[in-house]
């Protein structure tokens, strides 16, 4: 039955199923001029075997994606195409494949029961697809390469359960992890989806691929994402199929739309408490009056004009966003093939940055510097309203100064004040605090398809470059240095305690409702190397999931190596490291990233 074509609206869907259709007929042409150039190809090949090979991929690109694929080399080479022209279409980061293991399974069991495929040949395709993602890259400006570090988070999930409730994981999930684990590529970025059953061999296999030190995959806990998910209008059918979106970021596969937000400085928002919203590096005004830091009587007056700072910069770059999301995207950067791919855009007729997925809940804003912030906050608790050691006026002007000259036995008392990570439960439940009254205020805000703004706390490399543009903080940070990074990482040096107390600090932070939380922790490389050390590994992970994590990594990698790579970078190519919710060969960081990077805290047993 065709649709009437009687108003705008229909007329806007009639030439959105056009868009698909010509972007679709596209996609399959882009298959067969592949089929093409391998016959031509093979016109001069003299090598019997590689004529052979050029004779398959014709075969293959000839049939897929055009058609159902029957093969796991034919899967393999249909989730390529796809994925390659909507990272065409879109040049932009964070497409992602979702769970792997559980969707190309079946192709890879069919063509070893049927003695079509052998391991060892699966294993080579999926190495050649680890070794195509890696010539994905996009176009953008300097300021987003920066943060991003030019990672474009091609996300791949393995393991988790299935709908009913048994472990997931299958001979290609271990295949997976082996291939990841042999070529120690940037991309994909690996996540495993842990769970109270997960299979323990499997579990070893990813614990050998984090030993290695590229810090993958990274380990999301399924009972969280279980929890958070039905918040978002997410049934039970859904939630089961969830995957890591981009670098660490909750979505359902096929079916949302996940709209990037924009990093705002916690910091800086405090910053602005201090100055009364005026800007400190450039001396303009960014914030709202909220009054005179020294005529709050008691730390709530102090904390309640924070959170009025915050909420003002956020509902400015909401409005922003909205702009971007009703009067920009549609019409300047439509995407009809990845559209035509995602659940319910055809059956609305409406593009997926118009609303046409099932799930547009998950546009988030990201807050910055949690950590750096709660331990400001708790410093300014302790030393000016609950010890009286300092007035507020003395801090002000220290913050001002730097620290410097007189001030620096400010700066030494800040210090000494208690830090997160520690299993402290005062300085702990003031990030929980904070966590819980910045998801509050995120979620008053609509998005433009009028469902609340989902908080997501997962920085990049935004920690940095948000620090390096923010003066000194309460907690003893110096001006214009990193924050501490993620959102549930101590910051350098502060947890002294040992990665147990530090995990216990991250659990009571209780961070739901956020779709996203970004942990890391860096570990000595002599832990894997005996059973004992590998056995407090996995019960450090299982502690982690049981006190209701939900995302954390590992590097692995003693301060040493990295000093080293930083001098002598040639020897060093293929050191790849955990950065935020990706890898990165190190040597390829910037400077200053690589210099908050060897400043970790390094933990061992």
């Amino acid at each position: 039955e065709r649709t009437p074509l009687n108003t705008t609206e229909d007329l806007n869907k009639h030439y959105f199923w056009d868009a698909c259709i010509i972007a679709c007929e596209a996609v399959i042409n882009f298959a067969k001029r592949h089929a093409e150039l391998a016959r031509e190809m093979m016109k001069n090949e003299k090598n019997k075997e590689r004529k052979k090979e050029l004779e398959k991929i014709a075969e293959i690109c000839s049939k897929v994606p055009e058609n159902p694929a029957n093969s796991f080399y034919e899967a393999l080479q249909s989730l390529w195409f796809i994925h390659l022209c909507i990272e065409i279409e879109n040049n932009s980061f964070g497409y992602s494949l979702g769970r792997m293991d559980q969707y190309l399974y079946p192709f890879y069991k069919k063509g070893i029961d049927e003695g079509e495929i052998t391991r060892e040949k699966a294993a080579e395709l999926l190495a050649c697809l680890w070794l195509k993602f890696n010539t994905i890259h996009w176009i953008t400006r300097h300021s987003i390469a920066a943060i991003t570090q030019t990672s474009n988070f091609q996300n791949v999930t393995i393991g988790g359960r299935d709908n009913k409730g048994r472990d997931a994981s299958n001979e290609l999930s271990h295949l997976i992890v082996e291939v990841d684990t042999a070529l120690k590529l940037p991309q994909p970025t690996l996540s495993l989806r842990y769970h109270d059953c997960i299979n323990e061999a499997f579990l070893f296999k990813c614990a050998e691929d984090i030993a290695t030190g590229g810090g993958k995959p990274a380990i999301f806990c399924e009972n969280y994402a279980y929890s958070v998910l039905p918040l978002y209008e997410v049934p039970l059918e859904d939630v089961i199929e969830f995957a890591p979106i981009g670098c660490v970021e909750m979505g359902i596969p096929g079916k949302t739309a996940l709209f990037a937000g924009c990093f705002i400085s916690l910091p800086h928002c405090l910053e602005l408490v201090f100055t009364n919203g005026i800007h400190r590096k450039t001396g303009k005004k960014i914030g709202i009056e909220t009054g005179e830091i020294e005529r709050f009587p008691r730390f709530n007056d102090f904390i309640n004009a924070f959170f009025k700072q915050f909420e003002f910069v956020h509902h400015i770059i909401v409005s922003y966003f909205k702009i971007s999301q009703v009067a920009i995207r549609p019409y300047f950067v439509p995407c009809p093939f990845n559209s035509s791919l995602i659940s319910d855009c055809i059956t609305k007729g409406k593009d997926l940055h118009s609303g046409g997925a099932r799930y547009n809940h998950f546009f988030a804003s990201y807050p910055v510097g949690m950590v750096t912030t709660a331990n400001s906050l708790y410093a300014v608790k302790k030393l000016v309203y609950e010890e009286k050691n300092i007035s507020m006026k003395e801090l002000k002007e220290a913050l001002e100064k730097n620290f410097e000259g007189e001030f620096k036995k400010i700066r030494k008392i800040c210090l000494e004040v208690p830090k997160y990570g520690n299993d402290i439960d005062e300085v702990d439940d003031m990030l929980r605090d904070l966590f819980k009254e910045i998801s509050e205020i995120v979620m008053k805000e609509k998005n433009a398809f009028n469902h609340p703004i989902a908080p997501a706390y997962l920085g990049v490399t935004a920690h940095y470059f948000h620090g390096i543009g923010c003066g000194a903080t309460p907690d003893g940070r110096l001006a214009y240095t990193p924050f501490a990074d993620g959102s549930l990482s101590a910051y350098p040096g502060t947890d002294k305690n040992g990665p147990t107390a530090l995990i216990k600090s991250a659990t009571k932070a209780n961070t739901s409702p956020a779709v996203a939380t970004l942990f890391n922790i860096k570990l000595n490389p002599s832990i894997f190397k005996s059973a004992e050390g590998m056995r407090k590994f996995l019960s450090l992970v299982k502690t982690y999931s049981d006190l209701g994590g939900y995302h954390i990594q590992f590097n692995v990698i003693d301060k040493k190596t990295l000093l080293e790579a930083k001098k002598y970078p040639e020897r060093h190519r293929d050191l790849l490291i955990r950065v935020a919710g990706f890898s990165a060969y190190f040597v390829d960081l910037s400077p200053t990233v690589q210099d908050e990077i060897i400043a970790r805290t390094e933990h061992n047993f």
